[in-house]
Parts: C-alpha cells; sequence; structure tokens
C-alpha cells in the first residue's frame, strides 16, 4: 500500500499499520482491555462495526447513508458557486 499522507487528525495504527481518519476511528479499532488482551480489530470486524475506507483510503467509523451524501456535495457545490459569484461572502466548510 501506498503511503498516505497524515494530516489534522488522521494517523497511522503502529501495530497494525493501517490508516485512520480519526482518533475516534482509530479508537474504535481496537478491543480487549489494556495489559490483557488489547488487538486491533481485523478488516472483517471492523467492516462487522459498520467501519469503512473513505476515498483518500482511510477507515472511517461509519459510511455516511447515500441520501446525506448526495445532499453533501449538493449544499457543497452550491456553496462554491456562492463563493465564486459573491467573494465578499465567507462560506464555512461544511
Amino acid at each position: 500500500m501506498t503511503k498516505l499522507e497524515l494530516t489534522g487528525d488522521r494517523n497511522q495504527c503502529p501495530t497494525c499499520n493501517e490508516y485512520f481518519n480519526s482518533t475516534a476511528a482509530f479508537d474504535k479499532h481496537r478491543t480487549g482491555k489494556y495489559g490483557v488482551d488489547r488487538r486491533c480489530l481485523t478488516v472483517q470486524e471492523m467492516n462487522n462495526k459498520g467501519m469503512s475506507k473513505n476515498d483518500a483510503g482511510f477507515w472511517i467509523t461509519s459510511t455516511m447513508p447515500a441520501k446525506a451524501y448526495a445532499a453533501r456535495k449538493i449544499a457543497i457545490k452550491n456553496a462554491a458557486d456562492i463563493q465564486q459569484h459573491y467573494p465578499e461572502k465567507i462560506i464555512g466548510v461544511l
């Protein structure tokens, strides 16, 4: 696997070498009691917990429902259109 760029909250597990989009996703992939049987989940176990990889190749805690994803893409495009036509307006990140 190609080494992914770690920026922001993204991280890589030093034990299983998987990449995670956030600390929450990293924490979700660990199981067991500290000092007793702590380990990384397998890929199958992560999938069973609803985790998936995003388009950038990082594990995320859950997949956004298709309708919500489509609505978000439209909102981002609309915000970009507004920013292009009204550059004095400040548009927050969605």
